[in-house]
Parts: C-alpha cells; sequence; structure tokens
C-alpha cells in the first residue's frame, strides 16, 4: 500500500528502493522483509534513496516500493496507508501493516507450486527449457 511515515518523536534513518531493485533486495518469496542482516551497511545503501527523519519530518513512500528504517534514538513515528489499486486486486485478508502482496501474486506462487511439481519427474533439459519459455512469456506480459 502506498504510505506516509511521519516522525514525531527521535531519529530514524531510512533507505527507499525503487520496484526495480526488489530481485536486489532478497526478499523471499511471499515475503515482506529482506535476508540482508544489515542493509544499512550493505553495499545496496547506495542504490537506494536514503534519509535521516526527524521530528516534524514526513516522507511518501509509494506502494511495492521496498523501504527499511533503522532507529536512531529512541522513537515515534506514525504511520498512513491507503490502497492506491483497485479495491479487487487486493488479498481480502486483513493487512494491518500495508505489506500484504497483491492478490494476483499470491495467485501465481500457487500457480507456480503445481507448475513445478508438473516438472517433477522430467529432465533436467526439458525441465530448464520449459521453464525459460515460461519465464520469457512472463517477462513478456510485463511490458
Amino acid at each position: 500500500m502506498a504510505n506516509i511515515l511521519t516522525q514525531v518523536v527521535g531519529e530514524k534513518e531510512i533507505l527507499v528502493f525503487h520496484p526495480s531493485r526488489v530481485n536486489e533486495l532478497d526478499i523471499p518469496p511471499g515475503a515482506s522483509s529482506s535476508r540482508i542482516p544489515d542493509i544499512f551497511s550493505s553495499q545496496l545503501r547506495c542504490h537506494g534513496y536514503h534519509a535521516i527523519l526527524k521530528p516534524g519530518d514526513a516522507i511518501y513512500i509509494p506502494p511495492i516500493w521496498p523501504h527499511a528504517t533503522k532507529p536512531l534514538t529512541p522513537n515515534v513515528g506514525v504511520n498512513v496507508f491507503w490502497r492506491s489499486f483497485d479495491n479487487e486486486v487486493y488479498d481480502r485478508a486483513k493487512d494491518v501493516y500495508g505489506n500484504k502482496d497483491l492478490a494476483a501474486y499470491s495467485e501465481g506462487r500457487k500457480s507456480l507450486e503445481r507448475i513445478v511439481k508438473g516438472f517433477k519427474n522430467v529432465g533436467a533439459d526439458a525441465k530448464a527449457f520449459y521453464i525459460k519459455r515460461l519465464a520469457s512469456e512472463l517477462e513478456s506480459l510485463s511490458t
């Protein structure tokens, strides 16, 4: 979801990444957090937008823009989330923190599980051939 983070008390560091960086951030399928232990110390830091939020500062975080925050002092921030896509694309379950994946992605992951099972007894070369074809078809749909 789209999000405005307003810093009320204390200071917080924030990194925001363009959605095109998602594969570099090591976010497991279906997860909402990176497995990178300290992204603020990683080389990816230079590929994100960086800021220090102080009391009274606010930042707009667009939907699907991965981000991380790190407290620099004891602090309080307030997030306001809102839906920026049509209602039918969201998962129907509650999304208190605004980080659930869109329903189409969740359904796509279920379809991938079925595809993987379908190739279970197929040789490695044939499996690679068809997986590459499917990946190419998916890529062509995104343009």
